[in-house]
């Protein structure tokens, strides 16, 4: 009986030595950023398949700012999120949380339309706040948390 419950302890201690190892496993890299940031890095497993965490994308991070409205900057920007998220797995309904940085707050509710176009089911936690920059002459940047779960 002592042979089985020795065998038990060692079972469960290479367990827990395993999921220790894959929480401090370097993060992947999912995409590189025109800008000298990654655009997203993964991490996991976990609870989740793993956790994507994405770097602030403007409406210039994979290009030229398309358009000049803070329309056409919310969707590149959300198109960009999109496709980092994809890359690593999930889809938008994968997204925890996001933080919007606006240029100004005037342009919050043409940003929500936008936004909001995105997330058909009300979308992820948020915050969003006015900023007295952002790099690249883009009018907004997001950046946020995604779990992916296969």
């Amino acid at each position: 009986m002592a042979t089985g419950q020795n065998e038990k302890r060692r079972a469960f201690l290479a367990n827990l030595a395993a999921i220790a190892a894959s929480i401090w496993a370097a993060p992947k890299l999912l995409a590189k950023a025109a800008a000298p940031q990654a655009q997203a890095k993964r991490h996991g497993p976990m609870v989740h398949d793993g956790l994507i965490y994405i770097s602030g994308q403007g409406a210039n991070d994979s290009g030229a700012v398309q358009g000049s409205t803070i329309g056409d900057h919310t969707r590149k920007v959300m198109e960009n999120i999109k496709r980092v998220v994809e890359e690593g797995g999930g889809t938008m309904d994968s997204i925890l949380q996001l933080n919007v940085y606006l240029a100004t707050l005037e342009h919050y509710e043409e940003m929500n339309k936008v936004y909001y176009s995105y997330f058909p089911n009300g979308g992820p936690a948020r915050c969003t706040v006015a900023v007295c920059g952002i790099p690249g002459r883009s009018l907004l940047e997001i950046s946020g948390i995604a779990a992916v779960v296969k």
